[in-house]
């Protein structure tokens, strides 16, 4: 199915968001920066999409995902992209806990997961303990 033009918008919104978040502390990683194209060829962007995003970020603006689980796909990701320089900063935190705010996702929830990620700093966390975690927190 070809993405619309409103899903190419939804994506690039959310590259656009983990750019912010490398961007938060500074600096950019070389890490981030590949973890960074990974998520853009899974959501199907080409890396011209991807420059477009990383060059010109004044062209994009904050959209949500429309469904849930697509909405924590990407909060998945901006908490995977915190750790993968080696270090999670003050900064990122604050940014992580925002955003994870504005996609209806509760403090104690992020708190959770960021905890879970600052144990896995460097590695690749089991996706079994995001689950874990998240579960306290459905009715």
């Amino acid at each position: 199915m070809p993405n619309t033009a409103e899903q190419k918008n939804i994506k690039k919104s959310q590259l656009h968001l983990l750019l912010e978040l490398a961007r938060a502390d500074n600096r950019m990683h070389i890490n981030e920066d590949k973890f960074m194209r990974k998520v853009a060829n899974r959501l199907d962007l080409s890396d011209e999409e991807f420059d477009e995003v990383k060059f010109y970020p004044e062209r994009f603006k904050f959209s949500l995902p429309k469904n849930e689980a697509d909405k924590f796909k990407c909060f998945v990701d901006l908490l995977n992209l915190m750790k993968v320089d080696d270090d999670i900063a003050r900064t990122e935190i604050d940014f992580v806990k925002r955003i994870g705010l504005m996609m209806g996702i509760n403090i104690p929830l992020t708190d959770d997961l960021i905890a879970v990620m600052e144990k896995f700093i460097g590695k690749d966390v089991p996706y079994d303990l995001i689950d874990e975690a998240t579960q306290k927190y459905l009715n």
